[in-house]
C-alpha cells in the first residue's frame, strides 16, 4: 500500500483538504501527525502558468477541470509524479500519469 510504503507525495492543497475533513482538533492533530513524513511539493510561479496554460487548452477543447486539479496535475507534470484519484477527468490531462493501485484479486 502507498501510505506504508511512505511513496505519497502531498501538495499544499491536498494536505488541506485532508485537515478540513476533521471532526475535531484531536482529529486534526492526528491527521497533521501522519502526514508530516510524507514528501512534499509546494508550488511556484512556473507551476501556476503551467495550470493556466492546461486549463485554458483543455477549455478550449470542452474539457475543463477544476482549478485546483489543474494545479495538481501542474505539479505532477513538473516533478514526474503520479497522480491517485478517483476523479476521472485527470485523466483528460495530456501526458500526466495515473496511479492504479495493483489489483487485489485472489489466486484461485
Amino acid at each position: 500500500m502507498l501510505l506504508e510504503g511512505q511513496q505519497v507525495t502531498l501538495t499544499g492543497v491536498i494536505l488541506a483538504e485532508i485537515l478540513q475533513g476533521a471532526r475535531g482538533e484531536a482529529e486534526f492533530q492526528g491527521f497533521l501527525l501522519r502526514t508530516s513524513h510524507f514528501d512534499y511539493l509546494g508550488e511556484s510561479k512556473q507551476t501556476w502558468v503551467k495550470a493556466g496554460q492546461l486549463g485554458m487548452d483543455l477549455r478550449r477543447l470542452g474539457r475543463a477541470i477544476p482549478l485546483v486539479d489543474l494545479a495538481i496535475a501542474a505539479l505532477a507534470l513538473e516533478h514526474d509524479r503520479e497522480v491517485y484519484t478517483l476523479d476521472e477527468h485527470f485523466g483528460r490531462v495530456p501526458g500526466l500519469r495515473l496511479y492504479h493501485p495493483p489489483s487485489r484479486r485472489s489466486a484461485t
